[in-house]
């Protein structure tokens, strides 16, 4: 268990063999909550921090249920045949106008430019991996060099199915029960849209100051 997600990205740092050059490297935050976990290890490295913007489509009747992901031109959801497809647009169309807030908000690009470079991507968790894994399949069209998935936490079951798309895989912990990212965490707080911003302002200021 972790403290906080500052706490889960300083422990995963330490986990992560760095052995690349650092004008290679891009850490990537999933919004909201990866980019704080991500934060600590783009401050540890030295490193840029970019934001892929994927949101997650969750159950109709349980929020906490993720039955696909949605990023700014794709989908990719568990079955199209199950759910109503008047609801499933809406729903699409809601998350998509959020991304496009984000975008606004964060002046950031909804998917990093990634071309040649090494991506560690990074999550405060792993549910049902449908967000992680349409940001590593919208990361991979991008042709980087490879691609690093870190997350603080990840079922047991998923494993296996994020190791055969990415180069490398991180995580703390891989419980074989598991109900909920939370479970996991001490303080897991929300993340708000300020505290994102902060961070980003923050290594952008870092950044600046190493040139």
């Amino acid at each position: 268990m972790v403290f906080n997600r500052a706490d889960a990205g300083r422990k995963l740092a330490d986990v992560i063999p760095f052995r690349w050059d650092k004008q290679d490297v891009i850490v990537v935050g999933i919004p909201r909550g990866g980019v704080v976990v991500a934060n600590e290890m783009a401050r540890k490295f030295e490193l840029p921090l970019e934001l892929i913007l994927v949101k997650k489509i969750a159950h109709p009747l349980n929020e906490e249920v993720a039955i696909g992901a949605v990023s700014a031109n794709s989908i990719l959801l568990e079955n199209k045949q199950d759910y109503d497809h008047h609801w499933l647009a809406l729903e699409i169309e809601r998350k998509r106008f959020r991304i496009g807030e984000m975008k606004e908000l964060f002046q950031v690009q909804p998917i990093p430019k990634v071309q040649h470079k090494i991506v560690i991507l990074v999550d405060d968790g792993v549910a049902t991996g449908f967000t992680l894994l349409h940001a590593i399949d919208l990361l991979r069209q991008q042709l980087p060099r490879e691609i690093i998935v870190a997350v603080p936490v990840c079922p047991k079951e998923l494993v296996s199915i994020i190791e055969t798309k990415v180069d490398a895989f991180y995580c703390l912990e891989i419980p074989s029960v598991f109900h909920s990212i939370g479970q996991f965490y001490q303080r897991f707080d929300q993340v708000e849209d300020e505290e994102v911003n902060s961070i980003l302002d923050e290594n952008k200021k870092a950044r600046h100051n190493r040139a």
